[in-house]
């Protein structure tokens, strides 16, 4: 009987949702009033989730906190000189070093992290587990956003990541036996100094140690394809495709290393400035690259000995971003049919629908006489789905609520749908209105619109904006941005949005 009573639900779901949505999409019952420009703006953090380093390796980094991850400075080594000095001397006389200048900001050299935004979870807990089965068929590489992505260009953009100097490359950390993180020969927290010296590490002091962080969008691929396929980032680099959209320096003076007292893994915290940009277009791709260098007393960077790179629960490298719409519920719409009362709600976010906490998404219903009414005898749908080719489309909350059997008065009503995103760092809710009339039978039903619509995109085409519906000719692009929307109070007196 259980699978027979849920095909049934299925259908009522169906027949309620179908005409809701196109109605919605097609009628277009409001008006858009606000710019995003004016929303709240979201600080957003991006967490990378680190199997490999370099152009050629670039890793996925999403909303999601690295929780669970194993911990570990992953070894490196790769000389590399820009200016004439090389620990004050020509590279060209120093045994074992390069005979010819390379340059550090070449793509193949390995000092550098990429860190692109993956559209979905990253369930990938070790190294060795990426390395083993299946590389970047583990992850969500898709191309592109859900849409436009509105940046505040009066705040700033920050990354860090984790990094250790010493001559040796090897692996160390949790996945290595380690008895701890950072080989100390007793537990010292994250950017706390060990002690006294211990294997594994050289104690030395590294001179003018530099981290640069530069945060890039380009169009790496067709909008939603090779999801298992690494994003060509060094090729976007390399080619003058990618755009930068902001980038910072941090540098210090004395790194130290295996000394007593000094941090063993040392915590780069780069401050990027605003954006360039106003604006990530839906079609684009963002990544973040790191480099690390030894400033030489030419000021041009070379680097001279090994590195290692952390990673993992403790050691995440991230970014964050300054987004004003980083959040919408785009869509509610209440339908009445079939004696019950169907409320859908769409929620997204620009960088896929896994940022959607499920257990974040409430129906609230208010009575014109500010009645807070609780739906007893209702029925909740979702598709919270995070597969490939699901993660630029909206996720989909429906309401099915008997109202007639829990006694709902007449009157007007607003619902709202709210939700928050999975880190929680933003929120956002839209409002419709229906009546129950005297008699008990259903009434009229206004449609609520709220955020930068989804489906706005699609109807639109390729974009041309330099951002924010402002027509620009930046990008070239061929489409005018859709028009913003704003979150539209309820008029209870004339029962409109």
């Amino acid at each position: 009987m259980g699978s027979v009573h849920t095909a049934v639900r299925l259908v009522l779901v169906a027949a309620l949702v179908a005409p809701v949505l196109a109605a919605a999409l097609v009628e277009g019952q409001v008006e858009d009033v606000a710019s995003e420009r004016t929303r709240k703006t979201t600080h957003v953090k991006f967490y990378g989730h680190v199997f490999g380093a370099g152009l050629d390796t670039p890793m996925p980094a999403n909303a999601q906190p690295t929780d669970g991850e194993s911990n570990y400075g992953l070894g490196f080594f790769g000389k590399c000189v820009q200016g004439v000095y090389y620990q004050g001397l020509a590279p060209d006389v120093q045994e074992g070093y390069p005979k010819t200048n390379v340059d550090c900001d070449r793509g193949d050299t390995l000092n550098k992290l990429a860190l692109f935004s993956s559209a979905g979870f990253v369930d990938v807990k070790s190294r060795n587990l990426f390395l083993s089965q299946g590389d970047y068929t583990l992850f969500h590489n898709e191309r592109g956003n859900t849409k436009d992505i509105v940046l505040d260009t009066t705040q700033d953009v920050t990354a860090s990541v984790y990094l250790s100097l010493d001559a040796h490359s090897w692996l160390v950390g949790s996945v290595a036996g380690g008895s701890n993180e950072t080989n100390c020969p007793y537990y010292n927290p994250p950017d706390t100094g060990c002690l006294y010296p211990y294997w594994g590490w050289d104690p030395a002091a590294w001179p003018n140690y530099e981290v640069r962080a530069t945060l890039y969008a380009a169009v790496l691929g067709d909008h939603g394809s090779d999801p298992s396929v690494a994003p060509p980032i060094r090729e976007a680099i390399e080619s003058g495709k990618a755009r930068v959209l902001a980038e910072g320096k941090k540098r210090i003076d004395n790194v130290m290393n295996g000394l007593p007292n000094a941090p063993n893994v040392l915590k780069f915290e780069v401050n990027l400035g605003p954006p360039q940009s106003p604006v990530v277009e839906r079609e684009e791709s963002f990544f973040l690259v790191y480099s690390w260098y030894t400033v030489g007393p030419d000021g041009k960077p070379f680097n001279h000995d090994n590195w290692r790179l952390w990673a993992g629960e403790y050691y995440p490298p991230t970014f964050t971003l300054p987004v004003k719409n980083a959040f919408d519920v785009e869509l509610v719409v209440p339908r009445f049919l079939h004696g019950k009362l169907a409320i859908l709600g769409l929620i997204s976010t620009p960088w896929g629908s896994y940022d959607v906490d499920p257990r974040e998404t409430k129906l609230v219903v208010e009575s014109d006489r500010g009645e807070i009414i609780v739906p007893e005898r209702v029925l909740v749908y979702s598709d919270f789905f995070t597969g490939h080719g699901a993660h630029y489309k909206p996720v989909n909350v429906t309401y099915i609520w008997d109202y007639v059997s829990d006694g709902l008065k007449p009157g007007l009503y607003r619902a709202t749908v709210s939700a928050k995103n999975y880190q929680h760092s933003a929120s956002a809710a839209c409002s419709a209105t229906f009546t129950i009339a005297k008699d008990g039978s259903a009434g009229d039903v206004t449609v609520g619109r709220c955020g930068l619509s989804t489906e706005a995109f699609l109807a639109t085409g390729p974009a041309t904006s330099a951002g924010g519906g402002e027509a620009g000719p930046e990008n070239g692009r061929g489409r005018a941005a859709p028009p913003p929307r704003g979150l539209l109070p309820v008029d209870a007196a004339k029962g409109v949005l």
